[in-house]
């Protein structure tokens, strides 16, 4: 004994998804800025961590102690002290412009792909 609508045949029917180009425009173009960003944090980061090994490789202990005052300063005057409520407040302001540029870049490279594509 069959049923016209059994669960089965409900759930096979209601499995397909169908993706506008739009969608697919800006998650390909979301994927490339990630991607690009990746790379250019890695590059970054790996050159600052070879740079600061020769710098520690050649420091000798004569020489850290001979500056030892000035690096004392250098870390104790860097900054001052802020208030959390600051800090928040900056660090707000920062991830909605580092969110915002994310966004428009992406926007605009959907928009490339778009135009690409379309012809």
């Amino acid at each position: 004994m069959t049923f016209p609508n059994s669960p089965r045949q409900l759930l096979e029917e209601s499995t397909t998804i169908k993706i506008g180009s739009s969608i697919k425009n800006k998650f390909i173009s979301k994927a490339i800025v990630t991607l690009a960003l990746a790379i250019a944090l890695g590059i970054f980061y790996a050159r600052e961590a070879t740079t600061k090994y020769e710098k520690g490789r050649q420091l000798t202990q004569t020489q850290y102690i001979a500056d030892f005052d000035r690096y004392k300063n250098a870390l104790i005057h860097s900054s001052a002290p802020q208030h959390p409520a600051a800090s928040i407040f900056l660090s707000l302001i920062l991830m909605s412009f580092l969110i915002g540029s994310y966004e428009l870049v992406s926007l605009a490279i959907s928009l490339m792909i778009r135009k690409v594509f379309r012809s």
